[in-house]
């Protein structure tokens, strides 16, 4: 499938992935303020676009999180086998992309292909290794230096004086998704932690 040519819609945003972040963080608030659930999930289903690895996984939560969804499901499904049919060959494309997106590859690799996210983990847990004690408490004075998407981005460019709020967001929003049982607000942490 070499020939395989798509396109991953950002919107306004810098990359497709920061416009799936905004989708999603839309969805969780209107599922949050119990909104017209179809808007929602023609939202979310609309997001696809995106080819986003984090979208796919907040779709999941989100799934998980709505009680009912699977008799909607189950009674939609003659209509959505019709539709793929008659676009088999657009479909067929369409999900063997997104499928590549979750093919496994080596650890050094970051597991799935095409996941720079873990090689920025990576090299910031490396950067933090080497880090003297005015860096730890205050950054790195040139950010350039650090490289985005991950959770340990705030502590690099600002030490632990100028992080600590972040932290205590991540920790808030954790907290919250175990106390009120919401695969909602986890999967916001989640989001949360790989922007």
């Amino acid at each position: 499938f070499n020939d395989v040519l798509f396109f991953r819609a950002s919107s306004i945003y810098d990359e497709p992935g920061a416009f799936s972040f905004v989708i999603c963080f839309i969805a969780a608030i209107r599922h949050i303020l119990n909104m017209n659930k179809k808007y929602t999930w023609l939202i979310l289903i609309l997001g696809f676009v995106t080819f986003s690895l984090a979208h796919v996984i907040y779709v999941f939560f989100h799934f998980i999180s709505e009680k009912g969804k699977k008799k909607l499901i189950f009674l939609s499904l003659p209509l959505i086998y019709i539709v793929f049919l008659l676009y088999y060959d657009f479909f067929y494309k369409l999900f063997y992309v997104l499928v590549s997106r979750f093919e496994i590859v080596s650890f050094n690799e970051g597991f799935f292909k095409g996941n720079n996210r873990f090689e920025y983990f990576i090299y910031s847990i490396e950067k933090i290794k080497t880090f003297t004690t005015t860096e730890f408490l205050f950054g790195l004075s040139l950010t350039n230096e650090t490289r985005c998407c991950n959770s340990f981005v705030p502590f690099l460019r600002l030490g632990l004086i100028g992080s600590w709020p972040s932290y205590i967001i991540y920790f808030l929003i954790l907290f919250l998704s175990f106390k009120y049982k919401s695969p909602i607000i986890f999967a916001i942490f989640l989001l949360l932690t790989q922007r």
